[in-house]
């Protein structure tokens, strides 16, 4: 049997300590000593996902994982009108979109990465009691190394339990480099506070912005021909959720070039890692989406068999 709980390692030992030590020793009863006991607890369904965002306790049981009847959506990147930065020059505030790109059109996020100053990580941290599980990432999305991309508020809840999966269409500068794709929920505030009047004034809009799961690869990117950089397709797993998504509430990705210190940053320079403390210059990062490179999250709702599909659309 699978028990996932919410949360980092503190979070979830200090919330369901008690609930993990009784079914661990129910499992050590029935397995190794072959007892039963009427007092253990009941063991379920085959897999059990705590529902972040869900109930106190609230869990949804499937018989396998991946969940049966996920149905597979993508919402593709766009720009917007916070996207376009001075001088025509992209920006790196962007939009997700059910529509994928009309022919003839698309559009382009950008970012700076620096390994002298290289992105840092909030939340979802294992052994971080002060980064531990989902954190409000506000302060990251105000960084100029991170591309910010929403969706529209949602017009109907729905679960999203499953394997989240980006393709992005990008292009560097440098010839190597690592690129993260983070996916989070930005929950609609009850009511106004100042964080929420400073994200109208940066473009981020209101709400708490709240990390679900993120991933990291190393890519290496080609000059094209003539010497320029090439566009490199990158295919990512995200990650694993289970989030119940209410009625007004967002989804946003993150893209960006380090999780520091989590992960060693990528110096950008050539030699030993762990020897040399030397980096190269900063890199320059394209975040590309047109018809015929469609960037994209694809995202697993559920829905149980007594709801309709459309709730989850």
């Amino acid at each position: 049997q699978l028990i996932v709980y919410c949360g980092g390692h503190f979070g979830v030992g200090g919330g369901h300590g008690k609930d993990i030590a009784l079914a661990t020793l129910a499992w050590y009863d029935e397995h190794v000593l072959a007892l039963s006991s009427a007092s253990a607890p009941s063991s379920g369904a085959a897999v059990q996902l705590e529902v972040f965002g869900g109930q106190p306790n609230e869990f949804l049981g499937f018989p396998t994982w991946p969940p049966p009847g996920a149905l597979f959506r993508k919402l593709f990147v766009q720009g917007t009108a916070a996207a376009a930065g001075a001088a025509g020059v992209p920006g790196r505030l962007g939009g997700l979109s059910a529509a994928p790109p009309a022919p003839g059109s698309g559009d382009q996020l950008r970012y700076v990465y620096d390994p002298k100053d290289p992105t840092p990580y909030v939340g979802g941290g294992w052994l971080n009691f002060r980064k531990d599980g989902p954190k409000e990432q506000r302060a990251l999305e105000l960084r100029k190394d991170v591309l910010v991309i929403t969706s529209e508020p949602f017009d109907e809840t729905c679960d999203l339990v499953g394997v989240v999966k980006a393709t992005l269409f990008m292009q560097c500068s440098a010839p190597e480099c690592d690129v993260v794709a983070r996916l989070c929920v930005v929950r609609a505030p009850k009511k106004l506070r100042w964080p929420d009047l400073r994200g109208w004034s940066t473009g981020l809009g209101p709400g708490s912005s709240l990390n679900l799961c993120e991933s990291l690869v190393r890519v290496p990117f080609a000059a094209d021909s003539s010497g320029a950089p090439g566009v490199k397709r990158i295919d990512i797993d995200v990650g694993v959720v289970c989030c119940r998504v209410e009625r007004g509430d967002q989804l946003r990705l993150h893209v960006c070039s380090a999780v520091h210190p989590r992960a060693m940053r990528h110096p950008l320079g050539t030699g030993d890692w762990l020897l040399s403390s030397e980096v190269g210059p900063p890199a320059e990062l394209t975040l590309i989406s047109d018809s015929s490179r469609p960037s994209c999250v694809e995202l697993p709702f559920f829905a149980p068999a007594s709801a309709s599909t459309s709730r989850c659309v």
